[in-house]
């Protein structure tokens, strides 16, 4: 797993003062195929998470991811609230950062 999605998990656990659930993280080819994830899924670089945090929104959750992001405290390269879900999110720790997120600036 790579080190700095362990750090902004940390970091939204520290944010939010909760747990943070993780649906999903590293996956193998196997597993990705079978749950719909794309060929080039950062799950598969342990370097992704599906994450909700109990009592809060998909919207509230991508709202604290893209705070600490600007405020420089975690790095995240994409981040968004997954379709279908009302809580869920995706993070990851790509580099270079996603459109998404260079927006966030």
């Amino acid at each position: 797993m790579s080190p700095d999605l362990v750090l902004l998990l940390q970091g939204i656990r520290d944010r939010v003062n909760r747990s943070v659930v993780i649906n999903s993280g590293y996956r193998c080819e196997e597993h990705n195929r079978e749950v719909g994830g794309v060929r080039n899924s950062r799950h598969l670089l342990g370097e992704a998470a599906d994450i909700f945090v109990p009592g809060m929104s998909g919207e509230e959750l991508l709202g604290v991811v893209r705070e600490l992001y600007q405020q420089g405290r975690v790095y995240a390269g994409y981040a968004y609230q997954i379709k279908g879900s009302t809580r869920a999110v995706h993070v990851d720790v790509r580099r270079p950062p996603s459109v998404t997120v260079k927006k966030w600036r």
